[in-house]
């Protein structure tokens, strides 16, 4: 290569070097990336005393209206009935307002009083015994349709309970003063429901008994066991015959009442 062509090359060189160095100043670097999370010097706090819920229980309600971003807390304590929170205020305006939709007195659960009775039915001669009033024409009606014509009083139970969503339960021994059966030795119960609620109106009342279950069994050489399962929905003052089941040559006829106490 000639002194002339190296000079010329040279000069490209120099020029599109020149024009790169342009080029980087002419382009803006690229923006600084935004924080995920705002400052925390926006936010405020304020503590809620929490007078007629469980704060835990509207801990849960409200979680919700947080801001969410980093530093934002919200938190409770059911021993002190407590709700602290750190937030924007606009946040804090939200939770405060639901707080005073949320912590008003609550109603107070009604009593519900069941009656249970259960009989034995058999078609033993002279084993009819006086039936409770509160279940007479179902235990009539009863008489047409099943082949038992005898129906013998075995026990009454009464369980009063509040209609929270809880349940109730119990056992017990049966003593059968009849000497007709006699073969139905250390006769015991076992009754359960896994909740009672009430819904309706005063004096209009339905009671609902979920799984409720209701067991008579005796020892195993003397007739095994008699079991009634079923959800109930109930009209208060109605009166039900839930069921039977077979024990041995005779039957077992559940009946179940429930009212609202005032």
């Amino acid at each position: 290569m000639n002194s002339i062509s190296k000079i010329i090359v040279a000069s490209l060189l120099f020029l599109l070097l020149s024009a790169c160095a342009v080029l980087a100043q002419q382009t803006p670097a690229p923006p600084a990336k935004e924080p995920e999370y705002v400052s925390e010097k926006g936010f405020k706090g304020k503590v809620f005393e929490i007078k007629n819920r469980e704060p835990f229980s509207l801990y849960r309600a409200i979680y919700t209206l947080g801001s969410g971003f980093k530093g934002a807390q919200m938190s409770y304590s059911n021993e002190d009935h407590l709700i602290v929170v750190r937030d924007f205020p606009e946040n804090i305006a939200v939770i405060e307002e639901a707080i005073k939709r949320l912590d008003v007195p609550q109603a107070t659960p009604p009593d519900v009083e069941i009656h249970i009775h259960f009989l034995l039915a058999s078609n033993i001669e002279g084993s009819n015994t006086q039936i409770p009033g509160e279940i007479t024409d179902a235990v009539n009606q009863l008489r047409s349709t099943l082949t038992y014509k005898n129906y013998y009083l075995a026990s009454s139970i009464v369980q009063r309970t509040k209609a929270t969503g809880r349940g109730i339960g119990g056992d017990g021994n049966v003593e059968i003063g009849s000497p007709l059966f006699r073969d139905l030795t250390g006769l015991q119960y076992r009754l359960r429901a896994d909740a009672v609620t009430v819904s309706g109106s005063p004096g209009a009342s339905i009671i609902d008994l979920r799984n409720f279950e209701f067991e008579l069994y005796t020892n195993p050489n003397a007739g095994g066991r008699a079991q009634i399962r079923s959800d109930l929905t109930l009209r208060e003052g109605e009166k039900v015959v839930v069921g039977t089941a077979s024990m041995k040559d005779k039957a077992m006829v559940l009946g179940v009442t429930a009212k609202v106490l005032k």
